[in-house]
C-alpha cells in the first residue's frame, strides 16, 4: 500500500516539477557555463540549454544572425558589455553588409512568458516584433519607435516564438539582454509513469476497502 502511494507521489512530483517555470537571462556576451562569446560569430544554438534558439531569413532563404560589437554600427554605444545580437538587415560594419535578414526569429523550446529585451533601432526606423503562440496565432505586436536603447516587454504568455521584422531593407537594429521565463510540459516518459500510478490507484483503493 505504502509503495503505491510513494509511486504515485513520485509520478506527480516529477510531472509537476517538469512543468515548473525557469527564468533565463541572455546577454549575448557569455554562453551557458560562463564561456565568453566573441563578436562577429553566428547566433544559432548557443543558448539552447536555456530554452531558446535563433534564426533568420532573407527573401525566404535562411541566413545566420550574428553577435556583433556595437562599435561597428555608426559608433553606437553598447547597452551593456561589448556584444549584442543584430538581425543583420542592413549591415554597415566590416562584415555585415552581406548578411541582411528580413526576419530575425527567437524560437523558444517551450512556452515563454515575461519576455523582454532592449532594442536600439540605430536611428528613426521602426522595427516590429511579433509574438506567436505554438499554433501560429499572433499574440502581441511591439513596434520600436524610440531611438537608442530602450527596454520592451511582452505582456503575453504562452509565446512560442518572436519574429523581428526589418523596418526597411537598408536599416539595422540591435537587441540586447533578453530575459524570459520558460515553462515546459511533462516529458512523455513522465506522463507514462504518471499514467501507471493513476491506473493502479483504483485497484489499491478497492483492496484497502475490503
Amino acid at each position: 500500500m505504502i509503495s503505491k502511494l510513494k509511486l504515485l507521489g513520485a509520478c506527480l512530483g516529477a510531472a509537476f516539477a517538469s512543468a515548473n517555470a525557469s527564468a533565463a537571462f541572455i546577454d549575448f556576451e557569455t554562453a551557458p557555463g560562463g564561456a565568453v562569446i566573441t563578436a562577429e560569430v553566428g547566433l544559432t544554438t548557443q543558448y539552447s540549454s536555456l530554452g531558446v534558439v535563433f534564426s533568420a531569413t532573407e527573401n525566404g532563404s535562411a541566413v545566420i544572425p550574428t553577435i556583433q560589437s556595437p562599435a561597428v554600427y555608426f559608433g553606437e554605444p553598447a547597452h551593456s558589455g561589448n556584444n549584442f545580437a543584430n538581425n543583420q538587415i542592413a549591415g554597415f560594419g566590416p562584415s555585415d553588409i552581406f548578411n541582411r535578414a528580413d526576419v530575425f526569429t527567437m524560437t523558444f523550446l517551450g512556452l515563454a512568458s515575461g519576455v523582454s529585451f532592449y532594442v536600439d533601432p540605430n536611428g528613426d526606423a521602426t522595427p516590429v516584433f511579433n509574438a506567436y503562440a505554438a499554433d501560429n496565432t499572433l499574440l502581441e505586436t511591439i513596434t520600436v519607435t524610440a531611438n537608442d536603447w530602450h527596454l520592451y516587454s511582452f505582456a503575453s504568455s504562452g509565446i512560442a516564438r518572436i519574429e523581428g521584422i526589418q523596418p526597411t531593407d537598408s536599416w539595422n537594429y540591435g537587441v540586447d539582454d533578453l530575459t524570459f521565463t520558460l515553462s515546459s510540459v511533462p516529458a512523455p516518459g513522465t506522463l507514462a509513469l504518471l499514467g501507471v500510478g493513476l491506473v493502479g490507484l483504483p485497484a489499491w483503493r478497492r483492496r484497502r476497502q475490503q
